[in-house]
Formats: C-alpha cells, structure tokens, sequence
C-alpha cells in the first residue's frame, strides 16, 4: 500500500459485489454496523458506492450504515487504524465537508447514522442514533 487510504476502494468494492451477488430478492432494507473510523467507514468512497447499489437493485429500498459509540469497541485490527489516523492528521489531511439542506456544515466525523434511499444523490444522516432524531439530507448531485 503506498498510504493509508488506499485500502479504502477495494473495501467498497468488495461490499458492492456482496451486496449485488448474494442479497436475496426479498430482502427490502439491509443494515450495516461499523466503528466510527472516518477513513475506514465514513467516507464518500462508501456513500457513493452505496448509492450505486441501492439504485441498481430494484427490490432494495433503503441501506441504513449504522456507527458504534466510539471508545466502546475495540478489536485488534483497530490499533492499525489508530496508527493510520495519527499519520493523516499529522499530515494535514483535510476532512471532506459539505453543506446539508439546511446549510449546516455536514462532517463525517459527526455522523452515526447514514441512510441511502433510491432519492438520487441524497445521502440522509442523523448524528445520533436517537430514533426520536430526524434525517437531514445531504446532496452529493
């Protein structure tokens, strides 16, 4: 590998070929958990991917990406990534931001839920796992 990003496609592309390969027909939502690591699972490689899958597979109509509290979990490939985390921040890597429906400044780090719907480009999101919290959206057109 020559950074510590560049691990982050082949990721989404191995979810892109399960999801496409094995999801069976009547299955209408499917949820994802993961860690709060922004650089392996909060990432607009992932969201854009996701995207592609929910407008590809007609029977599917939502894919929730659900984010674990952070300092809650830990397994040993997490050091790993801790030691990546601290070469990015050390190199000045900035974070992608945009702006949400609202106009608040949107950041990955914030989010713990993520919802993609057959809305194209719209990513929604909640920045807790409140059910009672709304999605915003995000417009990636």
């Amino acid at each position: 590998m020559k950074g510590g990003g560049d691990w982050i496609k082949p990721i989404a592309t191995c979810l892109f070929g399960f999801l496409q390969a094995i999801l069976p027909e009547n299955i209408r939502e499917v949820i994802f958990y993961s860690d709060t690591c922004s650089g392996q699972n909060k990432n607009s490689y992932d969201a854009a991917m996701f995207m592609s899958v929910i407008s590809r597979i007609n029977t599917l109509d939502a894919i929730h990406h659900k984010f674990l509290v952070s300092g809650h979990t830990h397994m040993e490939c997490d050091v790993i990534h801790a030691m990546i985390e601290r070469k990015q921040k050390m190199s000045g890597s900035l974070q992608p931001r945009k702006v949400n429906e609202d106009g608040e400044i949107f950041k990955w780090h914030d989010a713990q839920c993520l919802m993609y719907t057959k809305e194209p480009g719209i990513v929604n999101y909640k920045t807790a796992l409140n059910e009672d919290e709304l999605f915003k959206g995000l417009s990636y057109r």
